[in-house]
C-alpha cells in the first residue's frame, strides 16, 4: 500500500526510497524491502519509507543458537517480522537475503542434511505456452520410499525464463533437465532420468529402484539427488561390514522398500550399500530378509480406535511388553480385532509399524528351576505341542525383552519376576530362535 493524494493517485512526494534503489521503478525482483509507514491519527497512510537491500550471503548454516544462525561461522539474526523457515536447519545451504539492517529476511536453498530413499517412480512434467509466455504447468515428479518409512511424491525443482529452462535440480551433480532446450507448443519436460525402469539390484544409470540421497529446497521440491548404492554381497560375518548407529535398511522383497530393523537381515545376500564418511553402512537395500523373530512380543489387553497426531485413524493398544504396561498407537495401514492375546509386534519407537501376528508357537511348561543369572528356566516334563519340542530337564533361555504376566479374571493383570514362577505351570511363547519371548500364568483369556 502506498500513500495517495486527493485525486487517488500515488503520492510520490511522500514516498522515500533509499538503500540499493533510488525510486519505485528501481525496485527489482528478489530485492528485500524494509517498510516504514507513517499514519495520521485516524490510521490513514500519509508517508512511507522503503529501504531496499540487495545484500546476499552464500553459504551453509554451521551453527544455530536460538534465533541466531551462523552462516559459515558468521552470526546473523532473523528480521523480527520474519519467521524462520522450518526447513532452515543445521546444514542448510544456499542464498541468504539480508535486509537493510543486515538481518536475514529470506532464504533460498536446500533444507539441510541429505536423506536416504529408494526411488519408486518418476513422472515427466508439462509446460504451457500462451502467446509468447511459456510456463510450467506440471513439474516433473519423483516418488520416494523414504528413510522415515513413508511413500512421498516430490516435485523436481525447475526454473524457466524466456521459454528456456534456466536452472534445475541436479542428479549426480549434473543438471537434471537440459538447460538449453527451447520450448514451443506444449512439450513435456523430459529427461534421460525418466527412461526405462531398472532391475532393483542393478546400478546402471536409471533412476527407478535405486538407492539415493536427496535434498529439498525451501519450497519442498527436490533440488539435488545422487546415486549412492554400490552393488555388493553383504556378509554379516565380515568385519568390514559395520552398521552406523542410525543406519537405514530398506526391504526390497515386496517392492515397497519398507524400513526394517537390522536383526531382520539374513546373514548374507546381495545388497545396495551406501557408506558414511567413517566407512560404516549408512543405508542398505536388500531382498535377503529373514522371517526371523519379531521385534517384541506383547499381550494386547485393550484395543481402541483413535487418531494420531496427523489425524489419521489408527488403533490404540493397551499392552504389556518389555516388562511394563504401555499404550502404543499403530500406523494407519492395518488393524486387528481381538484383544486378550499375545502378539508379535514390529515397533518404531512407540508406534506399531507392521501388522501384528498372533503368537501361536506356545506350550504349557512346568518350571522346575530358574536361573536369574542366565535368564533361563528348566522344564520339568517333556513338551510336544504347537511346534514346540522340549525334553524333561531342558534349559530354555528368555529373551532380554521377555515379560512374565499373571492374568486374572478381573483384568487386574500383574507383572511377575522369573523367580515367581518356579514350580508353576505357565504358557510360554517362543520366537523362531527357540527362546521364550513371553510368559503368561493364571486364568485362560
Amino acid at each position: 500500500t502506498l500513500p495517495e493524494n486527493d485525486d487517488d493517485e500515488v503520492d510520490l512526494d511522500n514516498i522515500t526510497v533509499t538503500g540499493d534503489a533510488e525510486s519505485l521503478e528501481d525496485i527489482m525482483e528478489d530485492d528485500i524491502v524494509l517498510v516504514y509507514a507513517g499514519t495520521n491519527s485516524s490510521g490513514t497512510l500519509e508517508k512511507i519509507t522503503l529501504v531496499v537491500s540487495r545484500d546476499t550471503v552464500e553459504g551453509m548454516v554451521t551453527r544455530i543458537n536460538g534465533t541466531s544462525y551462523y552462516v559459515d561461522g558468521t552470526k546473523y539474526t532473523y528480521n523480527d517480522n520474519v519467521t524462520p523457515s522450518t526447513d532452515l536447519k543445521l546444514g542448510s545451504e544456499g542464498t541468504f537475503y539480508l535486509d537493510g539492517n543486515g538481518e536475514i529476511a529470506a532464504y533460498d536453498g536446500t533444507s539441510g542434511t541429505s536423506n536416504y530413499a529408494v526411488v519408486m517412480g518418476v513422472e515427466a512434467g508439462d509446460v504451457t505456452t500462451s502467446f509468447s509466455s511459456v510456463s510450467i504447468d506440471d513439474y516433473p515428479q519423483i516418488k520416494l520410499a523414504t528413510e522415515d518409512n513413508e511413500l512421498v511424491v516430490y516435485d523436481v525443482y525447475v526454473k524457466m525464463s524466456s521459454a528456456k529452462i534456466t536452472d534445475s535440480a541436479t542428479i549426480n551433480s549434473t543438471s537434471f533437465i537440459s538447460t538449453t532446450k527451447t520450448y514451443t507448443g506444449t512439450d513435456a519436460i523430459t529427461s534421460a532420468a525418466f527412461a526405462a525402469l531398472a532391475d532393483p539390484m542393478t546400478v546402471d544409470g536409471d533412476l527407478v529402484n535405486q538407492l539415493v540421497k536427496y535434498k529439498l529446497n525451501t519450497d519442498g521440491q527436490i533440488s539435488e539427488i545422487t546415486f549412492v548404492g554400490d552393488k555388493t554381497t553383504f556378509d554379516e560375518d565380515d568385519s568390514n561390514y559395520v552398521f552406523a548407529s542410525d543406519a537405514v535398511i530398506f526391504d526390497a522383497t515386496d517392492d515397497d522398500y519398507a524400513v526394517i530393523a537390522e536383526d531382520k537381515l539374513k546373514s548374507s545376500g546381495d545388497a545396495l550399500i551406501a557408506y558414511n564418511d567413517d566407512g560404516e553402512i549408512a543405508a542398505l537395500v536388500t531382498m535377503d530378509v529373514s522371517a526371523g523373530s519379531a521385534s517384541v512380543y506383547a499381550f494386547v489387553d485393550t484395543i481402541n480406535d483413535a487418531y494420531n497426531s496427523d489425524n489419521d485413524e489408527v488403533q490404540l493398544f493397551v499392552a504389556y511388553l518389555n516388562g511394563e504396561k504401555v499404550e502404543y498407537l499403530s500406523d494407519d495401514d492395518y488393524n486387528i480385532a481381538t484383544s486378550d492375546k499375545v502378539y508379535a509386534l514390529d515397533l518404531d519407537g512407540d508406534v506399531i509399524t507392521s501388522a501384528p501376528s498372533l503368537a501361536t508357537s506356545s506350550a504349557a511348561i512346568k518350571v522346575s528351576a530358574i536361573s536369574t543369572a542366565t535368564n533361563s528356566l528348566t522344564v520339568e516334563f517333556a513338551v510336544a505341542e504347537n511346534g514346540i519340542s522340549l525334553t524333561a530337564g531342558q534349559r530354555v533361555f528368555l529373551t532380554d525383552e521377555a515379560t512374565i504376566l499373571k492374568l486374572k479374571a478381573d483384568d487386574a493383570e500383574s507383572i511377575m519376576d522369573l523367580y515367581d514362577i518356579k514350580d508353576m505351570t505357565v504358557t510360554a511363547y517362543f520366537n523362531t530362535d527357540g527362546d521364550i519371548a513371553f510368559i503368561t500364568y493364571g486364568v485362560t483369556r
